[in-house]
């Protein structure tokens, strides 16, 4: 069987590389950043706001909210390091100041601004901004006359022909081994988010479980309390029944003495017999019976 050529791939032109990368970046362009302002002047207060950064077309954009005030009385000073804005001359007066994020710098002059009658809306051109992620401060690149940008476009096309050939074939390794370990990072995370949450269900369930413990035994020990009150109130009601029924009968007892008539005895007293005292023998008849 003859070999098949293997087909040469198409290499894209810089053109279509670009519009591709525009295209993905077009998702990810804007960033909200949360600036802190500085305090506001005296008799001022500080308007609500917002401020975004658009890294593809390199513009940082500063939405200001400002209700029923006229154009004529909105101050805007910004300068290349700071913004600035005021109503001083309104009877609502606010003031907003603060600090370009990530040590931003912009062109103040090309600065454009428009007012819908509630939002006011400063588009800066960024000239410098720092990476947070390297902290590299990244300027953009001045063009001095129209004939260096064509010089320029082929140059920046060409290198990566030439030298970004062999960083093709070890991008992936790094890349591989970056996301192994991003891999094994975020595993390791959640086997430590598992770990914690296992622990923290058992804790729970013990202390559930203790809890369900403690009541049972306490409401144990209240229906023995129950239970040894109620025996000891029946005890006492028992004592005091039999109390009562002794007394009843011993009433019962006295009143039926009472009621029956006394009967007296028939036994006869024997009368002492009257005792008559012998009369003495005259001395004469004494005599003739010793004669006799």
């Amino acid at each position: 069987m003859p070999r098949q050529k293997a087909q040469p791939q198409k290499k894209e032109s810089a053109s279509n590389l670009k519009r591709k990368a525009d295209e993905s970046s077009e998702v990810e362009e804007q960033e909200v950043h949360v600036v802190h302002p500085f305090e506001a002047e005296p008799g001022c207060e500080v308007p609500r706001f917002n401020t975004k950064i658009h890294f593809h077309s390199r513009r940082f954009v500063v939405n200001v909210v400002l209700h029923k005030i006229p154009d004529n009385c909105i101050g805007l000073e910004p300068t290349d390091d700071q913004f600035y804005m005021h109503t001083k001359k309104f009877t609502k007066k606010y003031s907003l100041k603060f600090d370009y994020p990530q040590n931003m710098k912009v062109d103040a002059e090309a600065c454009t601004a428009e007012f819908n009658g509630s939002t006011l809306t400063c588009t800066f051109p960024i000239t410098q901004i720092m990476d947070k992620e390297t902290g590299k401060t990244l300027r953009k690149k001045q063009k001095t006359s129209s004939e260096q940008t064509p010089a320029q476009a082929p140059v920046v096309t060409e290198k990566p022909k030439t030298k970004a050939a062999p960083k093709k074939k070890k991008q992936p390794a790094a890349q591989g081994n970056t996301a192994t370990e991003e891999k094994s990072k975020t595993l390791e995370l959640i086997e430590e988010v598992a770990a914690k949450v296992d622990q923290t269900q058992k804790r729970k369930v013990e202390n559930e479980k203790a809890k369900e413990k403690f009541f049972q035994e306490k409401s144990q020990k209240a229906q023995e309390k129950k239970e040894k009150k109620i025996e000891q109130r029946q005890n006492a009601i028992q004592k005091a029944k039999s109390l009562k029924d002794k007394e009843q009968t011993e009433q019962k007892k006295q009143q039926e003495l009472a009621q029956k008539p006394f009967k007296a005895s028939r036994v006869k007293f024997s009368e002492p017999e009257e005792v008559t005292p012998k009369k003495k023998a005259s001395p004469s008849k004494a005599k003739k019976t010793t004669k006799k």
